[in-house]
């Protein structure tokens, strides 16, 4: 695990912290216990070193990113893409300008914005873009940069103006599975290019079979 992995998980909310070890079921406490004692989801300085180790472990996080939809799975990945670190609202006018590339032709979209500046997206609780956020920030794959201010406010929401952090733990996972992905693709390609081979070679000694017996008949 990497210190800075650590450092951020020390300026999250203690509260924040409290949800993700109850919805990973982060067994905290339990070290050194008996099966029959139950373990205990408090939250203090000296227990984020073990939140950070349950947390940060590559399988529970490969679950994790695994249980995702297709539309939490791009944001995570872009902020990958983009070195692990984004600001909110520049990442959400990225997707939504091109969810609306998708909605629409490139040729109308481009008419109608081809001399104007662009203009970020108006936040809301409910939308894709926030959404998604919130899935990614209540898993512990996605936090906020220690600048944001959400003081007061939930630490889950998707609409605040503010730096995203993926932990180095997150990003060598995500990484893993784009490079076993982009790896499957590959042996597909390939078997599919030696099905079509084969099938060329197969015809090719049906015709000179064909070829040889008309041959013969003659």
């Amino acid at each position: 695990m990497e210190q800075n992995d650590l450092d951020l998980l020390q300026t999250v909310p203690p509260y924040h912290l409290q949800s993700l070890v109850k919805l990973r079921h982060l067994p905290i406490g339990s070290r050194g216990q008996n099966s029959g004692t139950p373990s205990t989801t408090s939250v203090s300085a000296t227990t984020i070193p073990e939140i950070a180790d349950y947390l940060f472990e590559s399988v529970a996080i490969n679950e994790a990113v695994r249980s995702l939809n297709e539309t939490e799975g791009l944001v995570l990945r872009e902020l990958v893409a983009c070195g692990g670190r984004a600001n909110s609202r520049d990442l959400a006018l990225y997707f939504d300008t091109n969810w609306k590339l998708n909605a629409a032709s490139a040729r109308e979209v481009s008419t109608n914005t081809e001399h104007s500046s662009p203009l970020y997206p108006t936040p809301h609780p409910h939308g894709p873009f926030e959404q998604s956020l919130r899935r990614l920030l209540l898993l512990g794959l996605v936090f906020w940069g220690k600048q944001t201010n959400f003081a007061g406010r939930d630490y889950t929401s998707g609409i605040y103006d503010g730096v995203l952090i993926v932990p180095q733990a997150v990003k060598d996972v995500v990484n893993e599975v784009i490079e076993e992905e982009q790896s499957t693709q590959v042996r597909q390609q390939v078997f599919q290019q030696e099905e079509i081979g084969e099938g060329v070679r197969a015809f090719q000694r049906m015709l000179y079979l064909y070829w040889s017996l008309v041959s013969s008949t003659r």
